[in-house]
């Protein structure tokens, strides 16, 4: 879904570095490189920016291999080892109370108009035919009724597009690291491990969605179980 190419470029003296070909400049890779120099300094495994030309969209990033989570599940392997280090990640990334200046704020506004996509979009090819504009309305008028839900709990980065396609195992580590990150805000705490449990690309087994929900849970001991629930129920 994205514009950006990449190259595996192989060295003389054996090493390999990735390039990245944002053609047309369409991408945030000031924000991707900013971002992943923010993410190292806290100690989670982003690509490491070896250059960077932002004028014509060329980034050559750390090579970190051909494994992702996609890949090693489909591979068969074990699903509760893997979630555990993406949330282990996660607990990491929430642990960061400091704002990157580049990360904008998720309102309840911007909450409202994306789970407006399904009445706009989804619901006219589902059903074959439009809301009114009253149920357009009245389906507004109940979510932002709800909206705050997912407020009940602290704000950090929010990765918004963490899943099993944007984590990767690298080669003889025993942590994942993080590949997509450079559309980052700065929103509700829930919305990363909900991305991750919740995704659509795949079913997470119910005893593997219970067991990472409780362990990111009791990393943060200033929220509570029922605020965690309603925020992470809304999102």
């Amino acid at each position: 879904a994205s514009s950006r190419l990449y190259f595996r470029v192989n060295f003389a003296d054996g090493s390999r570095r990735i390039l990245m070909d944002d053609e047309g400049c369409r991408n945030k890779i000031r924000e991707f490189a900013e971002l992943s120099d923010f993410f190292r300094r806290h100690g989670i495994h982003t690509p490491q920016v070896f250059a960077a030309d932002f004028e014509h969209g060329f980034l050559l990033l750390e090579d970190l291999g051909d494994a992702t989570f996609t890949r090693l599940l489909d591979k068969g392997v074990n699903e509760e080892y893997l979630y555990t280090l993406a949330t282990e990640a996660l607990i990491k990334i929430v642990a960061v109370t400091e704002r990157p200046d580049c990360c904008r704020e998720l309102t309840r506004q911007r909450l409202i108009d994306d789970i407006c996509f399904f009445a706009d979009w989804y619901f006219p090819m589902a059903a074959g035919y439009s809301l009114t504009e009253k149920q357009r309305r009245q389906f507004v008028d109940l979510v932002a009724a709800k909206a705050d839900m997912a407020y009940k709990v602290p704000n950090r980065i929010v990765l918004w597009d963490y899943h099993v396609d944007n984590i990767m195992l690298p080669d003889f580590c025993w942590h994942c690291a993080v590949i997509d990150f450079q559309d980052a805000l700065w929103g509700p705490l829930t919305y990363d491990i909900m991305s991750l449990l919740e995704d659509a690309r795949r079913e997470v087994s119910p005893a593997v969605v219970r067991k990472m929900k409780e362990r990111f849970l009791q990393s943060l001991p200033e929220v509570s179980a029922e605020d965690f629930a309603d925020s992470f129920a809304f999102l």
